[in-house]
């Protein structure tokens, strides 16, 4: 199972790789002109209970895209928070509609994503890089990536495993039992923000 997930995350980053290094503005012509030092940069936004800087994770995935694009690509993963454990505390509690404006500020702040960014979102992170991209009109999305979005949302949690943010995983199955469109449920825990009941 880990190495059918490996080989679609590959898949992934191989197509992302072809995206950036021939999409407007960054082209090949404008990097030889010396006009650009380097491809278009590539923004990722981790999945639930991941954090932006995981060496084995996040930190991997970096590297991936470096080794497949450009050593010297640009690559900004999303940190929610001041620290990767405020990061990953906020992918279970903080509102969505926080998170977005939070990097919508974030992305448009940084010089280096002025002229264009790709978007890789993992996960729930691919579904809020879709909402940033129709919301925050102040960043250019080039192309989004999403992997394994919950596009259409959820129904039911992953099981939650140790380790990590086993804790965190565990509180949010527990107040999805409470009920997932309860209002005290639904203003405290993100997953229940894009819970869609089929019934």
């Amino acid at each position: 199972r880990n190495m059918a997930a490996i080989q679609f995350l590959s898949s992934a980053i191989l197509w992302c790789g072809l995206l950036c290094t021939n999409a407007t503005p960054y082209t090949r012509e404008a990097r030889v002109a010396g006009n650009l030092n380097s491809s278009t940069p590539v923004v990722l936004w981790h999945g639930m209970g991941d954090t932006c800087c995981l060496p084995f994770s996040m930190g991997a995935v970096t590297k991936m895209i470096q080794r497949a694009i450009d050593p010297n690509v640009y690559v900004k993963s999303l940190m929610i928070g001041n620290t990767p454990s405020e990061d990953q505390y906020n992918g279970f509690f903080m509102p969505i509609e926080e998170q977005i404006e939070f990097s919508c500020g974030v992305l448009t702040a940084d010089p280096q994503l002025q002229a264009g960014f790709h978007a890789v979102g993992f996960s729930q992170g691919g579904l809020f890089l879709r909402v940033l991209a129709e919301r925050c009109e102040s960043v250019r999305i080039l192309s989004l990536i999403s992997i394994g979005g919950p596009q259409q949302g959820v129904f039911g949690a992953p099981r939650c495993t140790p380790g990590g943010g086993w804790l965190l995983c565990e509180e949010m199955r527990r107040l999805l039992e409470l009920g997932a469109y309860n209002p005290l449920v639904q203003n405290r825990l993100v997953q229940a923000q894009y819970w869609q009941d089929p019934l």
